[in-house]
């Protein structure tokens, strides 16, 4: 399984195996899972959420 793929990494892969991306769709960044959010649509932030993505950058808080 690929937990990350880096700049081009998954179309290269797959092209290399002569098979090309259609689409990707991106289900978590970092911390923060997309979850139900439609494609333009935004929400807050829980404070577990924040919390975590602070975490991750190395800002106390």
């Amino acid at each position: 399984m690929l937990y990350e793929g880096r700049k081009r990494q998954i179309r290269r892969m797959l092209q290399a195996l002569n098979n090309g991306v259609v689409r990707l769709h991106r289900i978590a960044f970092g911390p923060l899972a997309i979850g139900d959010l439609g494609e333009g649509e935004t929400r807050e932030l829980s404070a577990s959420e924040l919390s975590a993505l602070r975490n991750a950058v190395g800002i106390d808080g």
